[in-house]
């Protein structure tokens, strides 16, 4: 196979930048190592195929990235990594290894250890752009340290250690308690789910310093550059509980990044209440003020705040429904585990601080839900009570029905658009598959299907979601093999294109369309069945063998 110069691998380790001075080194099994040494690098290896169209739009930032990415403040030049790229279609067994099936998939590889074992492999779970990938490198180079704060210029330097991150620096003896405590909660603060996009900083500065907190004795600070939160906890809070509810409780202050994970069907984070304000920029300060103000002073680490600008992210209206009355808050509830839940929505009326406040302390009283917040009928636009948005006959697939329709539908053709509401760009994919959706929903040989993937898990194993959006095709004849759809762009006539090759039965629409398809199409989908008839795959066998028990059982 011929590779194509706009292949694209990541990854961080000990391995060389070689060849003409690029800082990207390609790999192979034959010179694929992990480091296993304390002192060695950590290795980041980006997993692509040649035909990834997303691969290809992320290369010339990687490339860039490799070559001028610097370890964050504080941490020495050693640390920065090395960038390497893997061709899973080539090195097929390098891919199975680490369960590749979707592209890109990029792993961190950490440093060793003293005693020459090799660390758990990292996969990085965020979007397909070098902001990210940069978050999620400086978080696996620095590791967890405690920074020791000795001078008012190190104080200065450390708090002013980049514009998105939290800091959070402790005052108090090296050999005291709180300093103890300190160093436990490091795996608690990070695994939370509102601060996992963050580099955390943690600093202690010596308790009979004149310069850091402005406490007296033994104290607490944290300072979220996103939201400019900062606080103080007092020396009677600082237990390991208080601590690390206290940091995720400033972290989670009119956090932008915290809209995401409002949609998930479970949360791992401490703060299971949130209010989401959903307001254009130029409305929503004083909302912002009322909500900080009331929050950090009486309900922090037990409420969290977001704000989402519905022209970035115009997908939330039609998702809560909240076209025509902007704007608006949602007062929202995450700690059933059974998805989200809005408990309350407060319309422009009762905006004004007094009002907001009053509403806030009203539904989460106690921080149980209260009977008077039950759940507000949803407001529909003009142009949607008049009928002028067209609705897509598109069925929705959750978690315990995804298999069900998918495999279990032989008859059938199946198109999924798997989706994340946290992708800025899902409306317009979404424009797209509903107008494909929309051209073929009358064709008995198709089902279309979208499925939120924060709010189910995915459960057929014949997949990989990895990054959304993706969409995945499964053949009538075979759905133990499903097509994943490939393209630079989602656009409807590529869709389009797509679909023609791998349609089972092909669609009476093509006939019009596509010369001699009709005929092809069926003799392609003779021969789907004659080869399943005479010639079937282990899975085909197996489910074959099921059916004649459960018809027997039955009998």
């Amino acid at each position: 196979m011929v590779r194509s110069p706009l292949h694209v691998v990541l990854a961080l380790g000990y391995f060389c930048a070689v060849s003409s001075g690029s800082p990207v080194e390609v790999l192979s099994a034959s010179n694929f190592t992990v480091p296993t040494g304390i002192d060695d690098k950590g290795v980041l290896t980006f997993f692509f195929a040649p035909w990834c169209g997303h691969c290809k739009k992320f290369h010339p930032e990687y490339n860039t990235l490799a070559d001028s990415y610097t370890p964050p403040p504080g941490v020495p030049a050693s640390a920065s990594p090395s960038f390497t790229k893997v061709d899973a279609v080539e090195e097929v067994a390098l891919a199975e290894k680490y369960n590749v099936y979707s592209y890109p998939t990029l792993y961190y590889f950490p440093s060793g250890s003293s005693d020459g074992k090799a660390g758990t492999p990292v996969k990085y779970g965020g979007a397909n752009n070098v902001d990210e990938l940069k978050k999620f490198l400086d978080r696996q180079v620095t590791g967890f340290q405690v920074y020791e704060v000795d001078t008012v210029e190190d104080y200065n330097n450390f708090v002013g250690a980049m514009n998105e991150q939290l800091v959070v620096l402790l005052k108090s003896g090296a050999d005291s308690n709180a300093a103890g405590v300190f160093q436990s909660i490091y795996l608690d603060v990070i695994s939370d789910e509102l601060l996992r996009r963050k580099t955390i900083y943690f600093g202690r500065v010596d308790g009979g310093a004149d310069f850091g907190p402005g406490c007296e004795s033994d104290c607490l600070e944290v300072w979220n550059k996103v939201t400019g939160v900062r606080k103080v906890l007092t020396e009677g809070a600082l237990t390991k509980e208080g601590m690390t509810n206290f940091i995720v409780g400033v972290g989670s202050v009119m956090d932008p990044y915290a809209s995401a994970m409002l949609s998930k069907s479970q949360s791992n984070s401490i703060v299971k209440r949130f209010v989401m304000v959903v307001s254009s920029p130029d409305q929503v300060q004083p909302i912002k003020e009322a909500l900080v103000e009331e929050i950090t002073s009486n309900h922090l680490g037990k409420i969290g705040a977001t704000w989402v600008d519905p022209e970035e992210t115009p997908v939330i209206l039609e998702h809560y429904r909240l076209e025509g009355i902007l704007p608006v808050v949602l007062l929202m509830d995450i700690s059933g585990g059974a998805g989200t839940i809005v408990t309350k929505l407060v319309p422009a009326a009762e905006l004004e601080g007094e009002k907001l406040v009053e509403n806030l302390r009203n539904c989460y009283n106690d921080y149980n839900l209260s009977e008077k917040c039950s759940a507000t009928p949803r407001a529909r636009s003009e142009a949607a009570k008049k009928g002028n948005m067209k609705t897509i006959p598109i069925k929705k697939l959750v978690g315990k029905n995804l298999r069900r329709n998918i495999l279990q539908a032989e008859e059938k053709d199946q198109f999924v658009y798997f989706y994340s509401l946290a992708d800025k760009e899902e409306w317009r994919n979404a424009e797209e598959f509903n107008a494909m959706a929309s051209r073929y929903q009358m064709e008995p040989t198709i089902d279309f299907f979208k499925f939120d993937v924060d709010l189910n898990d995915v459960t057929i194993k014949e997949i990989e979601v990895g990054s959304t959006p993706v969409m995945w095709f499964f053949p009538a004849d075979n759905k133990q093999k499903p097509v994943r759809f490939e393209a630079e762009e989602f656009l409807n006539e590529h869709m389009f294109d797509f679909l023609w090759k791998q349609v089972t039965i092909p669609f009476k629409g093509y006939v019009t369309e596509r010369k001699y398809v009709g005929l092809w199409g069926r003799i392609k989908h003779m021969a789907r069945k004659l080869k399943r008839k005479f010639f079937p795959t282990k899975e085909q066998r197996l489910m074959l063998e099921a059916r004649k028990v459960k018809t027997t059982d039955e009998l």
